[in-house]
């Protein structure tokens, strides 16, 4: 059924190992709706120093923890298109298991690959 709503509210939660995005709205006819989407991964992006293989081959090699020292996933990276600014770059969308575990990857990337544009 498909139907428009006005959204109020996002939050997740976590049901085994999937996160479930929920989003909170009103219907056209007021009245109060939930949805629900289990296909949501949470990502971040990783932008290349010089060459994006590299940066490809070093995200697959590194094994990010949480600060309980178990292992975070990263389970898909594509290639894809974005914009710095007005500048198109090519950078790396890095797939992991659950929200709370993209802000360590994408930190330790951040300090281990990230870079902005040489000037």
């Amino acid at each position: 059924m498909k139907t428009k709503i006005q959204v109020i509210d996002a939050d997740y939660t976590i049901n085994g190992d999937t996160p479930e995005i929920q989003l909170y709205g009103k219907t056209q006819k007021g009245e109060n709706i939930l949805a629900v989407d289990t296909n949501f991964r949470p990502y971040f992006y990783a932008t290349p120093v010089n060459d994006l293989e590299e940066l490809r081959e070093a995200i697959e090699k590194e094994e990010f923890t949480d600060d309980n020292g178990e292992k975070l996933e990263v389970t898909k990276i594509e290639e894809v298109e974005k914009f710095d600014g007005h500048e198109e770059v090519e950078a790396l969308k890095v797939y992991t298991t659950v929200p709370p575990n993209v802000p360590k990857p994408a930190n330790a990337e951040n300090t281990i690959y990230h870079s902005t544009k040489d000037t």
